[in-house]
């Protein structure tokens, strides 16, 4: 079992500062941008059937650093019953009775702003400013130590405690976390790929299918492994 003193040097502001940078440079690659430019363009109905297979192209096309992944995923809706909104850079996030609504300020929605490739530059820095606002987060220390309470669990245990207290608003407050204030979504997860997820937290961004959203996941195979991710399976009205 991982002992809490495994997450200090796993998650960490420069760690997650790391990522972040890490992620929005492999995002805007060529192969990525194009890829999934072409599948913006495809009906809503068979936009998951297109990002599958521009996944898999990308993956015979390049070589990923150590530790990244692609894959689509699917998202579980937040089920407290308590309303979320959020105002950052433009963009209205509300989460509401199960479903997540994203509004755009009329600047950005006007003139088919979204109908185009958005400008790589743009999608790196939201993408990066977006998982260093997890990060800040997550790197409370009451957030921290929910964190260790889930790991001080056996791992059949974990997923337990995830649907019992992390994902219970008056759990988190019991324990001052106030993630209503921070604008983010507490959430569980599931990859294609099968890995063993236990939830992850989402910010919305100011971009246009598919960077609508950056997360920080944490897994169940080892302490506080932290991942992000850009694309994956959209299941909620946006």
């Amino acid at each position: 079992m991982p002992a809490a003193a495994d997450l200090e040097p796993r998650l960490t502001a420069a760690r997650v500062e790391e990522m972040a940078t890490e992620l929005s440079t492999m995002a805007i690659r060529p192969e990525f941008l194009e890829r999934l430019n072409a599948v913006r363009t495809v009906p809503l109905e068979q936009k998951l059937g297109a990002a599958v297979r521009a996944i898999d192209e990308i993956r015979h096309e390049v070589r990923f650093p150590e530790g990244f992944r692609l894959t689509p995923r699917q998202f579980e809706m937040p089920s407290d019953g308590r309303s979320v909104v959020d105002i950052d850079d433009g963009v209205a996030t509300i989460v509401h009775d199960g479903t997540i609504i994203v509004v755009t300020e009329n600047a950005r929605a006007a003139a088919g702003a979204y109908d185009h490739p958005q400008p790589p530059l743009d999608v790196a820095r939201a993408i990066r400013e977006g998982v260093i606002k997890i990060g800040r987060f997550v790197c409370t220390p009451e957030f921290k130590a929910l964190l260790a309470e889930l790991y001080a669990q056996s791992p059949q245990r974990r997923a337990d405690f995830v649907r019992d207290v992390v994902l219970n608003r008056t759990e988190r407050e019991r324990r001052g976390i106030d993630d209503n204030a921070a604008g983010l979504i507490i959430q569980r997860s599931e990859f294609a790929d099968g890995r063993p997820t236990l939830f992850c937290i989402t910010k919305m961004l100011g971009l246009a299918h598919p960077w609508q959203k950056v997360t920080i996941t944490f897994d169940n195979e080892q302490a506080a492994v932290t991942t992000s991710d850009a694309m994956h399976r959209q299941d909620e009205t946006t």
